[in-house]
């Protein structure tokens, strides 16, 4: 029986509230004794969702808020520590998750991008 990366990465439903730092610690450290998503895709690139619909799209969209939070904190005086904050504080109470998420069209991006500048 071969290794694949299924065996080592489950995701999770996630519960309300600092959706940005969860994401962010599933990616980076994974989360439930798993692998992170991002040692997954260094290792296996799309192999490790490919035959599973439901686990493609949430990675896609949980992926949009990675990109995000990386391209904040590569801002100047900016990390993800305050990447993070910013993305709680300005976005979660107006947005559950998934919304977030699918709200992250390239002019929204922009905007989030935008409001960051006055932030702090």
């Amino acid at each position: 029986m071969g290794v694949g990366p299924g065996r080592f990465y489950s995701l999770l439903r996630l519960p309300a509230g600092q959706q940005a730092h969860r994401y962010w610690t599933e990616w980076t450290e994974g989360i439930g004794g798993f692998i992170s998503t991002r040692e997954l895709t260094e290792v296996w690139g799309a192999k490790w969702r490919r035959n599973n619909g439901g686990q493609r799209t949430e990675c896609g969209r949980r992926k949009k808020v990675i990109d995000l939070v990386t391209a904040l904190s590569a801002r100047p005086n900016w990390n993800v520590s305050l990447a993070l904050r910013f993305l709680t504080e300005k976005y979660e109470t107006r947005f559950t998750p998934r919304k977030f998420c699918d709200w992250l069209k390239p002019d929204n991006v922009q905007a989030v991008l935008v409001a960051a500048v006055t932030f702090c």
